[in-house]
């Protein structure tokens, strides 16, 4: 409900649809650190990234990676920015081709 309150309805609207779409409602897909990085993500990116391309890219890594990853912390980034990460690095992938640069 904070982060609801925080990035305020369309967002957060936004950020379920493209987690429903990702992950068929599993349970894993709406711990916080997913949420908070999906949020951070779509607001980072709204209007640059590409849907498909961002629903083919967390298919590909399991809800639970974003949590493990962010714990892990490999960029060495603080709070919401290290569960942004491995979404950001799913996303880009190995393709330079419209990649997004990093803003966080």
């Amino acid at each position: 409900f904070r982060l609801y309150k925080q990035m305020g309805e369309p967002l957060y609207c936004e950020t379920m649809r493209l987690i429903v779409a990702a992950w068929e409602g599993k349970p894993d897909s709406f711990r916080a650190s997913v949420l908070k990085g999906m949020m951070h993500f779509v607001e980072l990116y709204h209007g640059e990234f590409n849907e498909e391309r961002l629903l083919r890219a967390l298919r590909n890594i399991h809800p639970v990676d974003i949590y493990r990853i962010g714990q892990d912390d490999p960029a060495k980034l603080r709070g919401w920015k290290k569960y942004v990460f491995p979404i950001y690095t799913a996303y880009n992938g190995k393709c330079r081709k419209d990649a997004l640069p990093m803003k966080f």
